[in-house]
C-alpha cells in the first residue's frame, strides 16, 4: 500500500504549496480588480468593434455592423460579449467581473503547466509573473482579446503537455479544440495550431499513436474553427478560417509611407491615421458585396510594395520584431508624469523578466524541443513569424506571456540555486 502521500510530511509540503496557490489568486484577483478600479477610461471605448458586434448578435442581427454582415474581426471575444449582452448586463462591471476571472484561471493554469516544467514552487513566480503583467493589466480593463486570448492559449498549452505525455483521442480532440478557438481569438495563431500538429510527429513515438494523435488533433481544431468557415461561405461565398482584416494589417505594416518613416525617423511613432483612413474609405466604399475583395485588394497592394522594396521590408521586419519584443512602451501624446512613470516602470520590468527568460531558456536548452517547453518555443516563433510580416505592437506578444513567465521562473531559480550560500559559524 502506498503510504507516501499520507505521512506527515508530505501532507505539510501539500498544505503549504495549496496555502501559496490560494495566496497567488488572492493576490491575483485583487491586482487585476485595482487595474480596471484605477484605469479612468475602463471599458469605455469600443476600438475594435467588439461590443457593437456583441450587441447585433444579441439582438438577433447576426455578426454584423450596422446591419451589414462582416468577418473582418475574429468572433470568439464577441461571442462572449454576446453572451453577456443577452443576460443585460454588457456593462463595465459585468465585463471587469469577467475579465478578472479569466485572468485569475489563466494564473491557475499557469501554476498547473509549470508542473511539467519541474519548477517546484518556482512555478508560483511566473504565476504572480503573469497576474501582474503590465500589458495583461492594461488591457484587462478594455474591451479588446488580449484577456480572453491569453486564457484559451493557456488552456491549448496544458492540453497538449497532456496530449505528449499520453496520446489519447480526448487528450488529442481536446488540444485541438484549444487552440482551434485560439486562432478564432487571435488569427496569427493559426500558424502555431499548424506548427503543433507538425510536432507531433517527433514528440509521439509510434507510430499508431503518431497518425492518432495528429487526426483527432486536427479534428479538434476543425471542430472549433469550421462553424465560422461554414457561416463565412454562406455569407461570402468564401469559407474564411480567420478574417479578412489580414490585408489591411499587412498593408499597415508594408507602404511607402513606412518604410520612408523608418528610414528618416525610426525613433518616431508613425503616424497612421492617414493610410487607415484611405483604406477605411475604400471599405466603406465597396461594403457590402466586395469585403472578401478589399481584403485581397490591400494583400495585393502590400506584397507589391514588399517586392518593389525588398531592403526597406527587411528593414521594416525587424522593426516590427523589435517591437513586438521590446521592453519600451511608446509614449502617448501628451503623456503626463504619471504615465511616463508607469511606462519606464513597465520598461524595466519587462528587461529584468526577459534577462531571466533568457537564463531559464540558457537552463533548458537540452528541452526545448520536447513537451511541454517546445510548445512555448513553438507559440513564440509562430507569433514572431506573423509579425514580422504584419503590423504590430508589444501587445500582439500577449499570448505568450505564460511562456516567458516560466521561462522567467527557470532562470531565477537556477540564478538563486547559483548563489553562495554562507554557512552557519558553529562557534
Amino acid at each position: 500500500m502506498d503510504v507516501t502521500s499520507s505521512t506527515p510530511g508530505s501532507t505539510k509540503h501539500s498544505d503549504q504549496t495549496n496555502a501559496l496557490l490560494l495566496i497567488v489568486l488572492a493576490a491575483t484577483v485583487a491586482i487585476r480588480t485595482a487595474a480596471i478600479a484605477f484605469s479612468p477610461d475602463a471599458f469605455v471605448r469600443d476600438v475594435d468593434g467588439y461590443r457593437a458586434l456583441a450587441e447585433s448578435l444579441a439582438a438577433g442581427g447576426g455578426y454584423a455592423i450596422d446591419g451589414v454582415a462582416t468577418a473582418y474581426r475574429p468572433p470568439l471575444y464577441p461571442l462572449l460579449l454576446a453572451a453577456l449582452a443577452k443576460l443585460g448586463i454588457l456593462n463595465a462591471p459585468a465585463l471587469a467581473a469577467v475579465h478578472v476571472a479569466l485572468g485569475t484561471a489563466t494564473v491557475w493554469l499557469v501554476a498547473q503547466w509549470g508542473r511539467s516544467w519541474g519548477l517546484g514552487r518556482w512555478r508560483f513566480l511566473a504565476a504572480l509573473l503573469v497576474a501582474c503583467d503590465p500589458i495583461l493589466l492594461r488591457q484587462s480593463a478594455l474591451v479588446m482579446t488580449e484577456t480572453l486570448a491569453v486564457f484559451v492559449v493557456t488552456i491549448g498549452l496544458v492540453t497538449l503537455t497532456a496530449l505528449a505525455e499520453r496520446a489519447t483521442v480526448p487528450r488529442a480532440a481536446a488540444a485541438g479544440a484549444s487552440l482551434g478557438l485560439a486562432a478564432l481569438c487571435r488569427p496569427a495563431l493559426l500558424l502555431w495550431l499548424l506548427t503543433v500538429a507538425l510536432s507531433m510527429l517527433w514528440l509521439v513515438p509510434r507510430g499508431r499513436d503518431r497518425v492518432r494523435a495528429i487526426a483527432w488533433l486536427t479534428v479538434g481544431a476543425l471542430a472549433a474553427l469550421l462553424p465560422w468557415a461554414v457561416r463565412n461561405q454562406a455569407h461570402f461565398g468564401r469559407p474564411v478560417l480567420t478574417t479578412t482584416h489580414g490585408g489591411f494589417t499587412l498593408l499597415l505594416a508594408n507602404n511607402p509611407r513606412f518604410y520612408e518613416h523608418l528610414r528618416t525617423a525610426p525613433d518616431v511613432p508613425w503616424d497612421a491615421a492617414e493610410l487607415t483612413r484611405e483604406a477605411m474609405q475604400a471599405r466603406v466604399r465597396a461594403m457590402p458585396a466586395d469585403e472578401l475583395a478589399n481584403d485581397r485588394r490591400e494583400y495585393a497592394a502590400a506584397w507589391r510594395n514588399i517586392r518593389a522594396q525588398p531592403r526597406a521590408f527587411l528593414r521594416a521586419a525587424m522593426f516590427r520584431l523589435s517591437r513586438l519584443w521590446g521592453v519600451m512602451p511608446l509614449a502617448l501624446p501628451g503623456e503626463g508624469s504619471a504615465a511616463r512613470a508607469l511606462r519606464y516602470g513597465a520598461a524595466a520590468w519587462y528587461a529584468l523578466e526577459f534577462v531571466l527568460a533568457l537564463a531559464g531558456a540558457w537552463s533548458l536548452r537540452r528541452r526545448l524541443l520536447a513537451s511541454p517547453v517546445v510548445f512555448g518555443l513553438l507559440l513564440a516563433a509562430t507569433l514572431s513569424a506573423a509579425h514580422a510580416l504584419y503590423w504590430t505592437d508589444m501587445r500582439m506578444r500577449a499570448p505568450a506571456t505564460p511562456v516567458v513567465a516560466l521561462a522567467a521562473a527557470a532562470g531565477a531559480a537556477r540564478s538563486w540555486r547559483g548563489i553562495p550560500r554562507r554557512k552557519a559559524n558553529p562557534g
